[in-house]
């Protein structure tokens, strides 16, 4: 199964695009999520391909207003599966919540109060599984009648989001950019500590041209955060190649690799 393959070797990937990570919108977060535990937990990407596959069969009833008995079929496959891609992905926030502060603190060598919390679009407080699949098929039921009026599925983990705050306000809106530059690496930071935690012991690290907006002072507290932690990779560090000068460099021209 391409489920049992993925998640052979942990890879995380930095580079000036995760910004969006804060900018974007809520599906780039999303998969952020989905990505980094798929590849801890072959069970998870098994459970949330099937939850696709199910909500999309529900979306086509619900356009064509299909009888409620129909559509009620997928929706108990979709709490199966969903309740599963709930769980993991409280757990995962409950394991980085922990040390995404501490991260954003050592890059900015500050004391901000920030946190990040996970937003579901199905609100509950339930941890048992089976009990939040139930709770989960009676809310997507109830919310039928308004969804068959839009033609989607308004409730489930396909809407779900997560919020970065500083000072208890969103930092996309009320932080600078610096600031959510350094929150886009501090949760790529965070991705890697829970591949740590879930005894991961095959992590690649790329960290592609994340160094060039940000000062001297920055660069030298990122990145003892990544050594020694995988098989490291760095490109475009013009400026500041004196930091990581105990790393063997290599320079591409005309497609030949050459060893500095």
């Amino acid at each position: 199964l391409f489920s049992e393959i993925f998640n052979q070797v942990n890879i995380v990937s930095f580079g000036p695009q995760d910004i969006q990570l804060v900018y974007g919108d809520p599906s780039v977060r999303r998969k952020f999520m989905d990505m980094i535990i798929s590849q801890t937990d072959a069970k998870y990407l098994e459970n949330l391909i099937l939850y696709k596959k199910y909500l999309l069969n529900r979306n086509k009833l619900l356009i064509i207003n299909s009888n409620d008995r129909s559509i009620e079929i997928y929706e108990e496959k979709m709490a199966e599966h969903g309740a599963y891609i709930y769980m993991k992905r409280m757990h995962f926030f409950d394991t980085i919540s922990s040390v995404f502060t501490d991260y954003l603190n050592t890059i900015n060598l500050s004391n901000l109060s920030a946190t990040i919390h996970y937003n579901p679009s199905f609100k509950h407080n339930e941890i048992n599984i089976k009990n939040m699949s139930k709770l989960y098929f009676e809310s997507i039921g109830e919310m039928r009648k308004k969804d068959k009026l839009t033609g989607y599925t308004s409730l489930g983990p396909h809407r779900d989001d997560f919020n970065c705050m500083l000072h208890n306000n969103p930092v996309k809106l009320y932080g600078s950019h610096g600031q959510c530059r350094a929150i886009a690496i501090a949760l790529r930071l965070c991705s890697l500590y829970y591949f740590e935690k879930n005894k991961s012991d095959k992590i690649i690290i790329l960290a592609d041209d994340i160094f060039n907006e940000l000062d001297e002072g920055k660069v030298r507290n990122i990145y003892p955060l990544l050594k020694k932690r995988g098989q490291l990779f760095l490109t475009n560090l013009s400026g500041t190649n004196t930091i990581f000068q105990d790393l063997p460099s290599f320079s591409i021209k005309d497609n030949t690799i050459i060893a500095l």
